[in-house]
């Protein structure tokens, strides 16, 4: 879900366009990407795809055309880069989270080792 830097400014791009139009057509708007970044052009596509399935800010409208969804427009006024770093931060946080927990719950372990040792030493060596 990461893109490249050459993948943001596509996205970009599309959503700028995108905000400009209510819809567009799919297949000459892609066709006209492609054009416009030949060496990225299998990334067109992938950004596309990406907007519509992981960030949910194009839609398919009809048959062939794309639109942008409520969050879409939202996104389309501030830049694309700024949604990505949000969600990059919020999983970024969800990791952090688990490994803590994680943590936490080797810490409890060894206390409770601890505590055992502990006590048994208590009871036979003392």
């Amino acid at each position: 879900m990461m893109f490249t830097e050459k993948q943001q400014e596509i996205a970009d791009r599309i959503l700028k366009d995108l905000s400009a139009q209510n819809f567009i057509w799919e297949s000459d708007y892609i066709s006209d990407l492609q054009m416009q970044y030949p060496q990225n052009y299998h990334d067109c596509d992938y950004v596309i795809e990406s907007l519509i399935r992981d960030y949910r800010l194009l839609e398919r409208y009809g048959k062939g055309y794309l639109k942008l969804t409520p969050e879409g427009m939202k996104t389309a006024e501030g830049m694309f880069m700024e949604t990505v770093k949000s969600a990059q931060r919020q999983e970024t946080v969800k990791r952090w989270t688990e490994y803590l927990n994680l943590a936490n719950a080797l810490l409890v372990l060894l206390g409770s080792l601890l505590t055992l040792v502990v006590q048994w030493l208590m009871k036979y060596i003392l």
